[in-house]
């Protein structure tokens, strides 16, 4: 936790390793392996076993949990030496594939929503009358992730531009290029090494973003 704590990871990202840690460390003591160089690949697999047929943790749950156990025993590998690269027990898991179908709001649904809170407000002056519509207007209309949104800071947020700025899972500044800025200052801000990996996240996103995004928002033609 320390480690992850001085790489500067969120809040959140550590909960999430107390927590997965703490379920495969329980796991460990109830199968009386106490000792790092028991824990073998046939344990862990057992593990997520136990995640899916005991807890009933599905695809997108377990690959969470596997990036949060893999992140540990790279580091005891790394950085504790207590295994190399051919003994590390997390090195032939692979992610589990999911298969997950996402049902998308419809503009009806959408409309519904928004319309319950309007009507709300007019008799019902509450916080989360206020809250809950904004969170779902600003959740539609920028693509921004939950915990993004739950991370957000009043100095994220620029009221005179209205734009937000997000810092993700890797620090990836994308409003940043909707802006338009150019391509090296983006590589250095995201301590990008090699010029072309940036330059996959201004093919992907460019720095006409902007424009597409107002042009096709899903709030476009929808009352607010």
């Amino acid at each position: 936790m320390d480690d992850r704590q001085l790489k500067n990871a969120s809040p959140h990202t550590i909960l999430g390793y107390q927590r997965t840690l703490g379920e495969f460390h329980q796991f460990c003591v109830n199968n009386e392996v106490v000792d790092s160089g028991d824990v073998t690949h046939s344990l862990i697999k057992r593990y997520f076993l136990h995640c899916q047929s005991e807890r009933g943790n599905n695809a997108v749950t377990l690959n969470h949990k596997l990036i949060n156990i893999r992140a540990f025993f790279n580091y005891a590998e790394a950085e504790l030496e207590l295994y190399n690269e051919k003994s590390n027990p997390i090195r032939k898991m692979s992610r589990f594939k999911t298969d997950v179908k996402i049902d998308v709001f419809t503009d009806h649904h959408i409309r519904q929503m928004l319309l319950y809170y309007r009507r709300l407000k007019q008799r019902d002056k509450t916080f989360y009358a206020y809250r809950d519509p904004t969170i779902i207007v600003l959740l539609l209309g920028t693509g921004i992730k939950v915990g993004e949104l739950a991370n957000l800071r009043w100095k994220d947020i620029d009221f005179d531009h209205d734009t937000i700025t997000v810092f993700g899972k890797k620090r990836s500044m994308h409003r940043c290029l909707m802006a338009g800025m150019d391509v090296f200052t983006h590589q250095r801000l995201l301590r990008h090494s090699d010029l072309s990996m940036t330059q996959r996240y201004l093919a992907i996103w460019g720095t006409a973003l902007k424009e597409q995004n107002d042009k096709y928002n899903p709030l476009n033609g929808i009352s607010l």
